[in-house]
């Protein structure tokens, strides 16, 4: 039996594979989030698009992610400043506030299963090291004009000293809201082809096993690097995993909650229940 995501439909109808010569304005490479929505956006500007899958949309870390919808990316904004200053911190948080926009105006679209619900985000510390940085977390979100506030009150299970709140974020279910990404582009004539893995690309031209498009505009949107030249992206990856507990009694129906090393997340199924 085939693996399939958690929370996805057994019915659904592949899209076809591709086969011959297309031609398109743009090729989107990878049916995740990334993928999809270029292809959606590309689509509403008038744009012929054609999306390639190696295997079938939202299949892979998309469907399996939590579904918290928020601000926060995975690296700290005092990193981001460090790094790259101030003021890319603050085009950053601009950025992440276009699409979390650009998400809850297409949420009236899709279909009922997304079930998003709006949450606080709580940035949790839990010793005196994590909260000297959430201390500087919460400043350096003060200077990219990111509306949160430092506080003690958190319903998460774990011990924490202190917290970063950031009202109305939100969860949702991923295999639905993947489907529904998938209907709106089909709606505007992306032409969708799946278990179609790009092998070979050029500067205007995508091979697959069995095809290839021809598009002035390519857009790689897969979570692994399909080209080596330039960037060498793939010697930059590393390799992680994660794992979903159900628990009971864990925290409060109306919050998420992401503890400041990154790598603990709580959040509220669809039924809301601690998950």
């Amino acid at each position: 039996m085939a693996e399939r995501p958690f929370g996805q439909a057994e019915d659904r109808q592949e899209n076809a594979m591709l086969r011959g010569r297309k031609k398109a304005d743009a090729a989107v490479i990878g049916g995740g989030f990334t993928g999809l929505h270029t292809a959606l956006l590309l689509a509403r500007a008038g744009l012929r698009v054609a999306l390639l899958e190696a295997d079938t949309l939202g299949g892979g870390a998309s469907a399996r992610c939590a579904g918290t919808v928020g601000l926060l990316g995975r690296a700290l904004l005092c990193d981001t400043e460090k790094s790259y200053g101030k003021e890319a911190a603050a085009r950053y948080v601009e950025a992440q506030q276009a699409a979390f926009q650009t998400l809850r105006d297409l949420l009236p679209k899709c279909d009922s299963g997304v079930r998003f619900r709006e949450r606080d985000l709580y940035l949790t510390a839990e010793n005196e090291r994590e909260k000297k940085r959430l201390e500087q977390e919460h400043r350096a979100m003060q200077r990219a004009g990111l509306n949160a506030e430092l506080t003690q009150a958190t319903q998460c299970p774990r011990p924490n000293v202190l917290s970063i709140r950031i009202q109305g974020q939100g969860t949702l279910e991923p295999p639905a809201y993947l489907r529904s990404l998938e209907r709106l582009c089909a709606e505007k004539g992306v032409q969708l082809y799946e278990h179609s893995r790009v092998i070979a690309a050029e500067s205007n031209l995508v091979y697959t096993q069995k095809g290839s498009v021809l598009a002035p505009y390519l857009i790689i949107a897969t979570g692994f690097p399909v080209i080596n030249v330039p960037g060498w992206y793939f010697l930059r990856l590393w390799q992680s995993q994660g794992y979903v507990l159900p628990l009971c009694g864990a925290g409060n129906a109306n919050s998420t909650t992401d503890n400041a090393k990154r790598f603990l997340t709580f959040r509220i199924d669809i039924t809301g229940q601690d998950f």
